[in-house]
């Protein structure tokens, strides 16, 4: 338990909200804005639950669609890089960008590097 505690700090009454709160929720996706945000600490996790979220608009991934270019947003009304924009190619041929907050799972991962020392304390 120590080591966990040293990644990822003690546990505040606001960890307790985001338990109550779905797996993805928030915007539509479909602006910077409008992000739907991934509820989860695992980026492996995040990504399935992006594919989801997708899964449930447009079909199955690699027939209905498939993801394009993926790119994390620099604009001066997102912190840190924190929202990732997934561009989707259709079967149809329509190409769609969509956009997903992602600044829980970027949190722990950030703890977790600075913690193995892979990443600078100023960051």
């Amino acid at each position: 338990m120590g080591l966990l505690k040293t990644i990822f700090g003690k546990k505040t009454s606001s960890s307790k909200d985001f338990e109550k709160m779905p797996p993805v929720y928030g915007g539509n996706a479909k602006s910077i804005k409008t992000a739907a945000i991934i509820n989860c600490a695992a980026m492996s996790t995040a990504h399935n639950l992006i594919d989801h979220f997708i899964s449930k608009l447009h079909g199955q991934k690699d027939s209905d669609w498939k993801r394009s270019v993926e790119h994390f947003v620099n604009d001066p009304c997102v912190l840190e890089f924190t929202v990732r924009a997934i561009g989707v190619n259709l079967s149809s041929g329509e190409k769609i960008t969509y956009f997903f907050n992602l600044a829980r799972p970027m949190s722990a991962t950030k703890k977790l590097m600075k913690a193995m020392g892979k990443m600078p304390e100023g960051i």
